[in-house]
């Protein structure tokens, strides 16, 4: 069994692959669901990436739209045609129905891709569905436990009031992340929290009800062999380039008419700043959370200011997206105090090019 954290980005980078939004918005109906099909659009959020979090244990009627196994059975609660089922809201037709659905799974990605996880909360997609999608999207800033059951235990244990939107619930339980976790370790430490809060509510010998087997947070990969690419991953590379050329932009502009170089890729630093005073140098990462970034770049920076021959005052500083939360920045005062070097976490915003 594998359930590293590397491994699991690597299988997150293989359905980003597969998946763009911008493939998702034209997709036919027969490639979003289908029958006996392990390649659909469905078929890769439910199965192929379970181990990212399951979304098993209720029927297809969860994808807004499905394709009957048996054409005869027109289930009630749901419109039908000769072959498909859908939800009511969604549309009249066949048609309406797929388009609606689309939109709606089109939007979750961008919104959660964006971090707008408030305008996911009124789409009409099933909550278990629609936030495995946010998650997918999100950059590792979302949590991969989808189950009602499950977030209702956890907040619980975390004294989270249920009162209140899904997205902000989420981001509350993200915002209690250790440090020292990956997303996908904090997930696999919930949801064993959960299990044990089921052997221990137990009344009379009727325990709560448990999640189902499907219900794991990064659990397990699958057995067989798969394709994999290169150990950037692909879509870090393209959130890594973005963050980098807006970083890049915002020092040159920062340092315009001063005698400072801003420098790009020079001895495998992302960015470096220098002068006759200073030299600074930059590590861009395209992690979900500040920690994740500084975890994975201060191996890689400290040894580029260890190679840099430069004898002036050397600052290393480490890059991303987010904005560190309080314990991170707690994380990110201990670093400054302990190292030997000027170091600091810069965020980078990416509003309005993403």
């Amino acid at each position: 069994m594998i359930n590293d954290t590397h491994s699991l980005r690597r299988l997150l980078d293989d359905f980003h692959q597969r998946w763009p939004i911008e493939r998702i918005e034209n997709l036919t109906l027969t490639e979003y669901v289908s029958v006996k099909n392990p390649d659909t659009f469905c078929q890769w959020v439910e199965t192929k990436t379970k181990p990212l979090g399951s979304i098993q244990g209720i029927n297809s009627s969860k994808f807004g739209i499905y394709k009957r196994q048996d054409p005869s059975e027109r289930p009630k609660p749901y419109s039908n045609d000769d072959q498909y089922s859908w939800r009511t809201v969604f549309g009249q037709n066949q048609q309406e129905a797929f388009r609606n659905v689309l939109r709606d799974v089109v939007n979750t990605a961008r919104f959660a891709q964006n971090g707008d996880y408030a305008l996911i909360d009124s789409l009409e997609l099933t909550d278990m569905y629609k936030w495995k999608l946010a998650y997918l999207f999100s950059n590792e800033q979302l949590l991969p436990i989808f189950s009602t059951t499950a977030i209702s235990k956890v907040s619980k244990t975390q004294g989270i009031s249920l009162n209140q939107p899904r997205s902000s619930i989420l981001q509350l339980i993200m915002a209690n992340k250790p440090i020292d976790q990956t997303v996908y370790e904090y997930g696999s430490a919930l949801y064993r929290q959960t299990l044990q809060i089921d052997e221990n509510t137990s009344e009379k010998g009727k325990a709560d009800e448990k999640p189902s087997k499907g219900r794991k947070a990064a659990d397990k990969l699958p057995k067989g062999s798969q394709k994999r690419s290169g150990s950037s991953g692909y879509i870090a590379d393209l959130k890594h380039n973005r963050l980098q050329q807006r970083l890049y932009d915002e020092l040159v502009s920062e340092y315009l008419g001063q005698d400072v170089k801003v420098v790009l890729e020079e001895n495998y630093v992302d960015i470096k700043v220098s002068s006759n005073d200073f030299v600074k140098l930059y590590e861009v990462k395209a992690r979900g959370t500040a920690s994740d970034c500084i975890r994975d770049a201060l191996g890689q920076v400290l040894a580029y200011a260890y190679r840099d021959s430069s004898v002036c005052v050397k600052e290393i500083i480490v890059a991303g997206e987010c904005a560190p939360t309080p314990k991170e920045a707690e994380f990110i005062e201990y670093l400054k105090n302990t190292l030997d070097i000027k170091f600091s976490y810069r965020a980078i915003s990416l509003d309005g090019i993403r």
